[in-house]
């Protein structure tokens, strides 16, 4: 009997040392559960700030866009009502071309055709190219000077897109919608 109490001690001392250590093992994972819960909650924290910041530099810019477009509505309102007007006549002048534009026969050109229009095209290119680098570089008085020189950059730059606009939508070759948009100016 006294062999079997102390066996029952012995099993006892070896259940305690094992219940003590695994209490060891559960303090442990937990402890690592935490660090590895704290590791993420970080990263995620970091990639937030890194978000954070990107989203701050694009408000700036956005806000810097924003001032700028500001300052340039005040500094040539007049340039911007009159686009806006003149593209509504050209809307109108495209659809009397599309109505046209069925009896508009296309030849095949010479070779000395094509350098006239390529000659033509970069020529018109360039007066084009030096007007709107002009109009960048001129500040726009009040004075009616300064409004014409404004209107005929802006008349310019409308002319060139209208031209533009015309190709895409006929298929026609540059020379002849420049020569539309020649027309329809003279109305």
């Amino acid at each position: 009997m006294q062999s079997k109490l102390d066996l029952l001690k012995q099993e006892n001392v070896r259940l305690m040392a094992r219940i003590t250590e695994l209490k060891q093992r559960k303090s442990e994972n937990a402890k690592l559960k935490t660090k590895k819960i704290l590791l993420n909650m970080q990263s995620k924290l970091d990639l937030l700030k890194q978000e954070n910041v990107r989203l701050m530099a694009r408000i700036t810019e956005l806000k810097q866009r924003k001032s700028e477009n500001a300052k340039l509505k005040t500094k040539y309102p007049k340039l911007i009502v009159n686009k806006t007007a003149i593209i509504s006549t050209s809307d109108i002048a495209q659809h009397k071309y599309t109505n046209t534009s069925q009896t508009i026969h296309i030849e095949p050109k010479s070779s000395e055709d094509k350098e006239i229009d390529n000659f033509l095209d970069l020529t018109y290119k360039d007066t084009i190219r030096k007007l709107l680098t002009l109009s960048n570089s001129i500040e726009v008085n009040d004075d009616e000077s300064g409004q014409r020189l404004a209107q005929l950059f802006s008349d310019a730059e409308i002319a060139e897109d209208t031209v533009a606009e015309i190709k895409t939508k006929t298929g026609v070759t540059e020379k002849i919608a420049r020569s539309q948009v020649k027309d329809w100016a003279k109305l």
